[in-house]
C-alpha cells in the first residue's frame, strides 16, 4: 500500500471549475510528490526543482497489486493520470475521506485528524504556503510584476512546504490505520470506484447554448438596467441604497428589497412610474444564468463535465450530492415550445426570444436541462422520488393514516390539515396552514372548478368572460357583456381567430336567395297556394336590407382596417409589427403566422407574444 500526497500549480480556480478543469490548465504542474509504503519512511520528490519521478513509482501508479491510498484521492489520481498521460483506474485507489464520512466523521482533512485527536496533525501553515505557490500572485512594483511564485523566490517558504506535503501523508496514514478497525465494506467501494468512473466520464454539455445563455442574460440584464435608468435618473437603479432613496422620494418607504417584498410593494403601490420600477427590480433580481457560468467554468476541453457528483455528500444519510452545477437541484421545465425557445438561443435571435417568450429569465431556467447532452443513441430520464422521506419516516414510525394517503389522493398536507383542525377533508380551504417542518405552506385546497357555459353571438362561440373586440369601444369588453348589448364584433381578444365582418350576413343572403329561387321556380306556371308571392316579396326586400347592411359594414370593415393600420405602423418593434400585420391585414392563422417570421417559431408562442403583447399595452 502507498499512500501518496502532491501540491500542485494551476491556474484555474479549483473550488470554482472542479479538478478535472482545473487540471486541463496550460500552466497545470504537479510541485512536490510525497509517498510511503506501508510503514516505511515518506520519501518526497521535488518535482518544481528539478527532480524526476522514479521509474518504480511511475510503474505502481497503474499497477493493480498496489494500492494507492489518499485523503480526498480523486484529486491525486485525476493530477496524476493528467501529469503522467495515463489512466489511473480507481479500482487500484482508496479514499480516507471516504472512510470518514463514512463513520460520521467530519469531510476536511484537518478537523477528522483533530477530531480523532492524533498525534500528527496537519501544519497550520498550510492554507498560506498553497495561496502563494499553488496559486497566481497578483503582480506588483515589489514582487517584479511576477504572476506566479516560484521556489527561488522564497526558499525558506517553499522548504516549509515541502515538509507540509511530507506530515499530509503522515497524517493521512494515521488516519487510515486508526480507522482500519472499522473497515468500509467491499460493496461500498464498489460504488465509490463506480462513483468515481462516471465522475472521469462527465456529460457533454452544449457550449454554445450555455455561451448564448450568459451573452442574452447580459443583453437582458443592460436593456432593463437602461429602461430603468429612464425612468428613475439614477446612476445605477440596481444599488438597493440608490434604489430606496428613489423610493422614498415618491412616497414609498421601504426597509428592504428582498424579492417578498417587492412582491408587496407591487400588490400595494398604485404610481404606474413606480410599479415599472419595481416590476424592472424583479426582473433584474432574477439569477437565471448561475448554472451556465458554472457550465463554462468547469467545462474540459472536449466540451464535458467531469465531478458533478459529490461520493457521500450527505454526511448522515449517506446519499450523494452535487458539486459544481448542482444538477441535484436543476430547475424544471414546463413550457409548451422548448425546442422553438432553444432553437432561438442557440442562434443567437435574442429579440425573436423575448418577443415569443413573457420572461427571458425564465425561459434560460427552463432550458438549463436542455444543455446536457446524452451521447450518440442514449438518452437522459429525468427520474424523482415523490416525497420520500416523509413515506419512509411515516412507514418507521408506523404512521399508517399517511401511508394510507399517499396510496389513495396523496393529498398529505390536506389530510395533516384536516386532523390538526378537526375538520372533515372536503372542507379544507387554502386557509388552513400546514407546517412541513420548516415553515406554514398553502396547499392546493379541495376547490373544484367546473366546465363553463358558452354562449354563441354573431357566429362565435365562447365562454362570457372571453374578451372581444366590437365596433365603437378603443378596449375589449367581455363576450357576455356584447352579446346583451348587441354590439357587433371586430375579432376576439386573444387573437384564437378573427371574427370576418360580413361573414354571417353574407351567408344569410345566400340562403334568402335560395330560398327566393326556390319560391320563384314554382311561380313559372303552375298553381300556388296564396301568400307564396308575399313570402318572395318579404325575402327580397330582407335581401335588399341585408345587402345594404353588408355594403354600410365593408364600409366600416375598409375604416376600421385603416385605424387598424395606422396603430400597427406606430408600433416600435418590428417583430411585432409584422406579426400584428400578418394575422390582423394578412389574415393568416398563428402557424402560417410564425412560419413567415421564423423557422424556430410556433403558432402558439407566436399568438402567446401578441397576447402578452397587447397586454403590456393595455389592449386586452
Amino acid at each position: 500500500m502507498s499512500a501518496i500526497d502532491i501540491e500542485t500549480y494551476s491556474s484555474n480556480d479549483i473550488t470554482k471549475c472542479g479538478v478535472y478543469a482545473y487540471a486541463e490548465a496550460e500552466d497545470f504542474t504537479i510541485l512536490l510528490f510525497a509517498y510511503a509504503y506501508d510503514n516505511e519512511e515518506i520519501k518526497i520528490i521535488d518535482l518544481a526543482c528539478g527532480e524526476k519521478l522514479p521509474q518504480n513509482i511511475i510503474d505502481d501508479l497503474t499497477n493493480p497489486k498496489i494500492i494507492k491510498t489518499a485523503f480526498n484521492a480523486n484529486f491525486e489520481r485525476t493530477c496524476l493520470a493528467k501529469y503522467l498521460n495515463k489512466l489511473m483506474s480507481p479500482d487500484q485507489w482508496r479514499c480516507s475521506a471516504v472512510h470518514s464520512l463514512e463513520l460520521g466523521l467530519p469531510t476536511s482533512f484537518d478537523k477528522v485528524a483533530k477530531c480523532m485527536n492524533l498525534d500528527q496533525q496537519k501544519m497550520n501553515e498550510g492554507k498560506a504556503l498553497i495561496r502563494y505557490f499553488s496559486m497566481p500572485c497578483k503582480p506588483t512594483k515589489a514582487n517584479g510584476s511576477r504572476t506566479r511564485n516560484l521556489p527561488e523566490d522564497n526558499i525558506e517558504k517553499w522548504n516549509i512546504f515541502k515538509n507540509y506535503c511530507r506530515q499530509d501523508v503522515e497524517v493521512e496514514r494515521a488516519i487510515r490505520k486508526k480507522l482500519e478497525r472499522f473497515p468500509v465494506t467491499e460493496k461500498e467501494w464498489k460504488l465509490w470506484v463506480l462513483d468515481q468512473k462516471i465522475n472521469d466520464s462527465g456529460v457533454k454539455i452544449d457550449k454554445l447554448l450555455a455561451q448564448n445563455a450568459i451573452k442574452c442574460d447580459k443583453a437582458y440584464q443592460d436593456k432593463k438596467i437602461e429602461e430603468a435608468i429612464n425612468l428613475t435618473g439614477l446612476q445605477n437603479p440596481n444599488s438597493p441604497s440608490q434604489l430606496k432613496e428613489w423610493l422614498e422620494s415618491k412616497g414609498v418607504k421601504v426597509k428592504s428589497l428582498s424579492k417578498e417584498k417587492v412582491k408587496e410593494l407591487l400588490e400595494e403601490v398604485e404610481d404606474e412610474t413606480v410599479k415599472k420600477v419595481l416590476k424592472l427590480r424583479k426582473d433584474l433580481s432574477k439569477t437565471s444564468v448561475k448554472k451556465y457560468q458554472a457550465m463554462k467554468r468547469a467545462m474540459c476541453k472536449d466540451e464535458r463535465i467531469r465531478g458533478l457528483m459529490k461520493f457521500y455528500g450527505a454526511s448522515r444519510t449517506g446519499r450523494w450530492a452535487g458539486k459544481l452545477v448542482q444538477t441535484q437541484n436543476l430547475p424544471r421545465n414546463s413550457m409548451d415550445n422548448l425546442r422553438y425557445a432553444r432553437e432561438l438561443l442557440k442562434a443567437g435571435d435574442f429579440e425573436m426570444l423575448e418577443i415569443l417568450f413573457d420572461s427571458v429569465p425564465d425561459v434560460l431556467s427552463q432550458l438549463i436541462r436542455t444543455a446536457f447532452i446524452p451521447s450518440e443513441n442514449s438518452r437522459f430520464i429525468v427520474s424523482d422520488f415523490s416525497a420520500i422521506e416523509a413515506r419512509v419516516i411515516a412507514w418507521l414510525a408506523g404512521e399508517k393514516w399517511v401511508i394510507d394517503t399517499f396510496k389513495s389522493s396523496g393529498k398529505i398536507y390536506e389530510m395533516t390539515a384536516s386532523r390538526m383542525f378537526g375538520v372533515p377533508i372536503e372542507n379544507i380551504t387554502l386557509e388552513h396552514k400546514v407546517w412541513d417542518g420548516e415553515n406554514f405552506v398553502s396547499h392546493e385546497g379541495l376547490i373544484y372548478r367546473g366546465v363553463k357555459e358558452v354562449i354563441t353571438y354573431e357566429g362565435l362561440t365562447a365562454t362570457e368572460d372571453h374578451f372581444v373586440w366590437v365596433e365603437g369601444k378603443s378596449k375589449p369588453v367581455r363576450f357576455g357583456y356584447a352579446a346583451t348589448s348587441r354590439a357587433h364584433l371586430l375579432f376576439t381578444g386573444d387573437g384564437r381567430k378573427a371574427i370576418r365582418m360580413g361573414e354571417e350576413i353574407q351567408k344569410r343572403i345566400d340562403e334568402l336567395e335560395i330560398t327566393a329561387t326556390s319560391c320563384t321556380a314554382r311561380l313559372t306556371g303552375m298553381p300556388h297556394a296564396s301568400g307564396v308571392l308575399d313570402k318572395i316579396g318579404k325575402y327580397t326586400a330582407e335581401i335588399v336590407d341585408l345587402k345594404s347592411l353588408l355594403d354600410l359594414n365593408l364600409k366600416k370593415c375598409f375604416y376600421e382596417l385603416n385605424r387598424l393600420n395606422r396603430y400597427i405602423n406606430s408600433v416600435n418593434n418590428s417583430e411585432m409589427r409584422l406579426i400584428l400585420s400578418l394575422r390582423y391585414i394578412n389574415g393568416l392563422e398563428w402557424d402560417q403566422v410564425a412560419a413567415s417570421i421564423s423557422p424556430y417559431a410556433s403558432g402558439d408562442s407566436v399568438r402567446k407574444a401578441h397576447d402578452r403583447f397587447l397586454r403590456k399595452n393595455k389592449i386586452s
